[in-house]
């Protein structure tokens, strides 16, 4: 039978550390010792070359063998009921009884072996501590300190006093997995660890990862010689075994290195873990060997366990306690803002600065700089926030304002929130920079040493001073929370202080029109009387002088006078139609219920001696009732017709028809309104149907006026009368056969 070892033979040392297989390592500390078996037959596969130390057969007698070959036959079946409990973990164990020794035993299972860990007590008892006792104390710890770090201190006081180890330190990694000692208990004469940091370069990304799988490790003895695991399979190395879970594990020799460079003979570390990820240890240091019993270390874990689940309630509570006082901070300003309007008001508010704890601040609105504190120049901040706008961020926090700016000068920490995405207007407050003092335990850069024995951890571990330059203090999460809220109020407030000022434009611009509209009204005033007046004189003065004989005038100049006569009676018609189209928009229109029949009847007799003397034929459906000014639609009616009799075609009988039906237009109307159409048809001169729209324009004319009369204002009151009236009007012609004008009144 051939036995051989699965120790890892790789070279370890401090430039591959690294990647270390340190789960694999195919060897046991030497506290204890470790059987492993196949989970289906209990055969014994591995063990630790140690067995002879403690239960005095060796390993050639133990491979192949079952486990109740080597144990009797009622210990196996006790070990098949304790795997068979769905209830059983760590808290536990299972007691291994061989020759009246017993042997604390943790069992877990590595792929399909199943690594059994055996342990003798070292104090001779398997009592439990008084775990009531132990509760009381801690949830008293927990009453009695209300921060995070005062709670990390009574656990690392009360592990101090469970386990007797020299020192105790909670210990806090950042985000770089730098960590810090944020609580110490230890014994009297020991230097303080306290505050103290050490580089991520002290425990590896895989020792990380296996403080997430396996929570609390312990070496009793640097000085340790490792156990070597040994079996009979032909092809099986370091790699066929894995001990991520294993307490026995054997250590990396860099670790050791790095643990007898610090001094230290034994320890033990816990994780501590929040979001799943390593938040911190806790690490106990002995400066000589030790080795505590299973329900020692439990405790030590409960302890552990209680911390964990109380470092997010503390961590929340104290960000909660900071943002009702910021809450109320910003309630007292938001109080301001609401009742002030200007900029130079807001940015000299004191608490615009303290709200989120910083040097300075500054405000751009409309392109101008306003600022309160310490701030860099007015130029350099326009700078920045037309770079962080035309990077489109809506906000921006960083502690080193240099990584964006290098030359920016006045400030080292900024936090931006844009508060008009399409211009310059921001707030951004201002950090000085802090000057940071951290102290190492060892220079961290020094982290590995080289001397006559080549790479190895560093040997010194005195305290190094590293002054830190170029940052500002880090903006906390509840700060950048109250600047978002601030900066929305402040969005708001100019937006309403936009929206009076373009109100203020308006009542002017209103005011403005009222005034034109006034002088308009008195110009229409002039038109009504002192322009038609003379026009009327001139027209019966020229009556007179042709209608009389007396004036004996030649045939020349009374062509002239006629002319005269007929160029004011044109003006007169001309004012006049100007004086109905101001009339539409400066009349207040008082809408009623109008029967369109009898606007029709009505405007058929104004009309009656236009119609006789045409001979028009004039047929219609029955109109619609619809809701309007009467006057305006009697207008309309009046200037529809009239232009159809005016146009017909010469030497013909004009011919109207009118007729009425209910249509939608999204078309033009752009809604799913429902309408009156009705449609004024005739078959006159026409016109050209591209100038459908062109002819609704004030002095638009498609004819010449020596052959038709008119002043060009007719169909520009046709579309303003149906615009007020919420209606459409349209045209629709062919030269010679006619046109069709239709007009729109919504029915309500």
């Amino acid at each position: 039978m051939i036995i051989k070892n699965i120790v890892n033979q790789d070279v370890v040392n401090i430039s591959n550390c690294e990647s270390e297989p340190i789960h694999i390592p195919g060897s046991i500390q030497p506290h204890g010792f470790l059987l492993g078996i196949n989970s289906h037959g209990h055969e014994i596969i591995y063990c630790s070359e140690n067995c002879i130390d403690f239960i005095g057969i060796s390993a050639k007698d133990i491979l192949g063998k079952h486990y109740a070959d080597i144990f009797d036959c009622d210990e196996a079946i006790r070990l098949t009921n304790y795997l068979n409990d769905p209830l059983r973990d760590t808290s536990r164990p299972y007691v291994c009884t061989f020759k009246d020794v017993q042997y604390n035993t943790t069992v877990h299972n590595s792929g399909n072996v199943l690594v059994l860990e055996l342990e003798p007590f070292p104090d001779g008892s398997i009592e439990l501590p008084n775990l009531y006792i132990q509760t009381r104390q801690f949830v008293s710890a927990l009453q009695e300190t209300m921060g995070l770090q005062g709670l990390c201190q009574s656990i690392a006081e009360e592990i101090h006093k469970i386990t007797g180890y020299d020192r105790v330190m909670v210990y806090r990694f950042d985000k770089d997995y730098n960590g810090e000692v944020f609580a110490e208990a230890k014994r009297d004469g020991l230097e303080a660890f306290l505050g103290l940091h050490y580089p991520h370069t002290d425990i590896p990304v895989q020792a990380r990862q296996l403080y997430l799988k396996n929570l609390m490790r312990m070496i009793s003895d640097v000085n340790y010689i490792p156990v070597p695991i040994v079996t009979q399979q032909n092809n099986a190395d370091n790699s066929s075994l894995d001990l991520s879970l294993s307490v026995l594990r054997s250590v990396s020799p860099i670790h050791i290195e790095y643990l007898k460079n610090m001094g230290v003979g034994a320890t033990l570390t816990i994780s501590l873990i929040q979001d799943k990820k390593l938040w911190g240890l806790i690490a106990c240091h002995h400066y000589g060997p030790k080795n505590i019993p299973h329900y020692i270390r439990l405790t030590a874990l409960l302890q552990a366990h209680f911390l964990t689940s109380q470092i997010k309630v503390r961590e929340v509570t104290e960000e909660h306690e900071l943002t009702l006082a910021k809450d109320q901070m910003f309630q007292e300003l938001l109080h301001f803002l609401n009742n002030n309007e200007h900029v130079e008001q807001y940015i000299s508010h004191p608490q615009l600065i303290k709200l989120v704890d910083a040097d300075g601040v500054s405000i751009i609105y409309n392109d101008t700089v306003y600022t309160n504190g310490n701030t860099p120049a007015k130029e350099q901040v326009i700078e920045l926030a037309t770079y962080l706008q035309n990077k489109k961020y809506a906000d921006f926090v960083t502690n080193n304002i240099q990584s964006v700016l290098p030359h920016l000068e006045g400030a080292t920490g900024a936090m931006y929130f844009s508060l008009n995405p399409t211009s310059h207007n921001s707030i951004i407050w201002f950090r000085n920079e802090l000057e940071q003092t951290i102290h190492w335990a060892g220079e961290p850069d020094k982290a590995i040493v080289k001397d006559e024995k080549g790479l190895s951890p560093r040997k010194s571990f005195a305290l190094w001073k590293e002054i830190v330059k170029g940052y500002s203090k880090d903006w906390l999460k509840v700060e950048v929370n109250a600047a978002a809220k601030c900066a929305y109020a402040l969005q708001k407030q100019f937006s309403l202080s936009d929206i009076r000022k373009e109100e203020e434009v308006q009542r002017k611009l209103s005011n403005k029109l009222r005034l034109a509209n006034e002088e308009l009204s008195n110009l229409n005033w002039i038109g009504t009387h002192d322009l038609k007046e003379p026009l009327r004189k001139i027209q019966i003065f020229a009556s007179k002088i042709l209608e009389t004989s007396e004036y004996n005038i030649s045939a020349e100049p009374t062509d002239l006078i006629e002319r005269m006569r007929k160029s004011a009676g044109r003006m007169q018609n001309l004012i006049e139609d100007i004086l109905n189209y101001s009339r539409l928009t400066t009349s207040e229109n008082k809408f009623t219920e109008i029967k369109l029949n009898d606007v029709l009847s009505e405007v058929k007799v104004e009309l009656e001696d236009l119609i006789n003397e045409k001979q028009v034929k004039l047929t219609a459906q029955d109109l619609p009732v619809i809701n309007g000014v009467w006057f305006q639609v009697r207008q309309l009616f009046i200037n529809l017709l009239s232009n159809a009799i005016k146009f017909a075609k010469p030497g013909t009988t004009p011919e109207i028809e009118i007729l009425s039906e209910k249509a939608r237009i999204p078309a033009i109307s752009g809604n799913n309104q429902v309408y009156h159409k009705i449609t004024f048809s005739d078959k006159g001169i026409g016109f050209d149907d591209k100038y459908g729209n062109v002819i609704f324009k004030v002095f638009q004319r498609l004819n010449g006026i020596s052959v038709y009369e008119g002043t060009g204002i007719g169909l520009a009151i046709c579309k303003k009368v149906m615009e007020v009236h919420d209606g459409f009007i349209e045209a629709k012609g062919e030269e010679g056969n006619g046109a069709k004008f239709i007009v729109y009144f919504p029915v309500l």
